[in-house]
């Protein structure tokens, strides 16, 4: 249907050239003859606006604008048949002039009901194939014209190059789009947001939106209408339906505060209230009334206060009833007294420099109003622990220890109760691993093995395939591994969990892999 409305609206411009170029000829009284072709013209132009407008009225929540463009619709009929008999001799100017008004302002209505259908035809798509049906469109045409966002890709890996480092992909609830935030960009290209085509199996760029700061981990509001980036020094906020659209403005504005903070990861509770960001450098969290930033234009007093945590957090990952916030922090704080047992990343010596990293439980009620008392408490979790996902019903934590090379399981209902005895595994998986995602229902966990201190852009990684009723058994729950490209970072399923999205930030390449028949290459024992 994207397609047909598209159409109309060339076939609209095209109509209205003609037809403005064939007024003032008839103006002038140099085509006498071109009467009954104008009206003809004009009359397949009121066709096409009715046409937008019925599907408009089906589609957007307000139906003012395209009532009112129906009404339109009737009145440029009328006035082009009966402005022959409106004012004749001196004052006819009037009439003609209104007609080349009305006219435009019907090119207009279709104009923007057309951009406005557009962005929101996703959301209402089943109204609209009703009204496919009213106008005598059968079903499968239409299905035929809607991009098929949830086929399984067409082959077990499809890799997309793009024009700079992928750090994350974070693809819309209904599967049609996926934005990417990228860095380090290849000349000629701009750090920003990639945005995504999902369709047919596989995904395609369309555009990328520039963004200051260089963008990093991403949120998207529940409601699907706000993208919240960090962005290095800055928090971005952008409209999501203007990025997929590729409209003016998907830039909404930037929140910065003095220094820089290191702005790395997002995210918000179900209720699009309270938006939380991972502040790298900082080692804080900062939490953001987030209704408040969008009516203030993003002023710093939007920011309710600070989380206090360890060196470097980055995940800050909600429970399924908003009530506990799991963040992560490479290096605890040393106010905690923990034992120096971890190596420096990276470097060849091996002698113990750091703490272990942190789980931190945050009291998500009490961020809302005293930030900087929100920690519950601290849980050692590897070295250098860095993503965080939960199990589907919430009772499993995995996490991430990239200088430990490991992947930790832990109860949640323990890292509450019982934080000493909350830890159910630790399982052995590749060099540096960073991202993490469940898939299968939770059957199953993958890990992205990065090796990303001592690998290049032409590196081929691997991401880890584990089972999840084995972790018990440490390396012996390892399922198998599969390709991967240089530096994977980032993963995320997507909502029909048909596939992974994975970021390999080295080799500029976003991945997507079929998780309806996983390509696993088994791992030997």
């Amino acid at each position: 249907m994207t397609f047909t409305l598209g159409s109309l609206l060339i076939l609209a411009r095209l109509l209205g050239v003609v037809q403005l170029v064939v007024g003032f000829a008839l103006w002038l009284g140099w085509l006498s003859r071109a009467v009954a072709f104008h009206t003809a013209l004009g009359s397949l132009l009121v066709l096409v606006l009715w046409t937008v407008a019925l599907v408009a009225l089906f589609v957007l929540s307000t139906r003012a604008v395209p009532l009112i463009a129906l009404f339109w619709g009737g009145l440029v009929l009328w006035l082009g048949m009966a402005q022959t008999t409106l004012l004749d001799g001196s004052g006819h100017w009037v009439v003609r002039v209104g007609h080349l008004v009305v006219g435009l302002a019907a090119l207009g209505f279709i104009e923007s009901l057309v951009k406005a259908t557009r962005r929101h035809w996703t959301a209402r798509a089943s109204a609209a194939t009703a009204l496919l049906l009213m106008l005598g469109v059968s079903p499968n045409s239409a299905r035929a014209q809607q991009p098929a966002c949830n086929d399984v890709p067409r082959q077990p890996i499809v890799m997309l190059d793009l024009p700079g480092s992928p750090f994350q992909a974070l693809p819309t609830a209904d599967g049609c789009w996926v934005f990417v935030s990228m860095v380090q960009p290849i000349r000629g290209a701009s750090a920003g947001i990639a945005v995504l085509r999902r369709t047919g199996g596989t995904l395609s760029l369309v555009r990328v939106q520039a963004v200051n700061g260089g963008p990093t981990g991403m949120a998207l509001t529940h409601d699907g209408r706000t993208l919240i980036v960090a962005s290095g020094p800055r928090i971005a906020f952008l409209s999501a339906p203007k990025l997929i659209a590729g409209d003016t403005g998907a830039v909404l504005g930037y929140l910065d505060e003095p220094g820089t903070p290191g702005r790395i990861y997002a995210s918000t509770t179900r209720d699009d209230r309270i938006a939380f960001v991972a502040d790298e450098r900082a080692q804080t969290i900062t939490v953001i009334d987030l209704p408040k930033a969008l009516a203030s234009r993003f002023t710093a007093a939007s920011i309710i206060g600070k989380i206090p945590t360890g060196s470097a957090p980055i995940a800050v990952t909600l429970s399924a009833d908003d009530s506990v916030m799991y963040a992560t922090s490479q290096v605890a704080p040393r106010d905690l007294g923990w034992p120096i047992v971890c190596k420096r990343e990276g470097a060849a010596d091996t002698t113990s420099a750091n703490p272990q990293g942190a789980i931190h439980l945050i009291d998500v009620q009490r961020a809302r109003t005293d930030p900087a008392h929100a920690v519950i408490t601290s849980i050692p979790a590897g070295c250098s622990v860095v993503r965080l996902v939960l199990s589907p019903s919430g009772d499993r934590v995995y996490a991430t220890a990239r200088n430990s090379n490991a992947l930790m399981v832990f109860d949640a209902a323990k890292l509450r109760t019982d934080a000493s005895h909350a830890l159910i595994a630790r399982v052995p998986v590749g060099t540096a691993p960073v991202g993490v995602a469940v898939i299968d229902d939770g059957r199953k966990i993958v890990v992205t093995n990065s090796n990303r201190f001592a690998g290049s852009a032409n590196d081929r990684q691997t991401l880890t395939v584990i089972d999840a009723s084995k972790v018990a058994d440490g390396e012996r729950a390892i399922i198998g591994a599969i390709p991967a490209g240089a530096f994977p970072r980032e993963m995320r399923v997507t909502s029909d969990g048909k596939a992974l999205i994975v970021t390999n930030f080295a080799s500029r390449q976003i991945e997507l892999i079929d998780l309806t028949h996983l390509p696993v290459e088994t791992a030997k024992r």
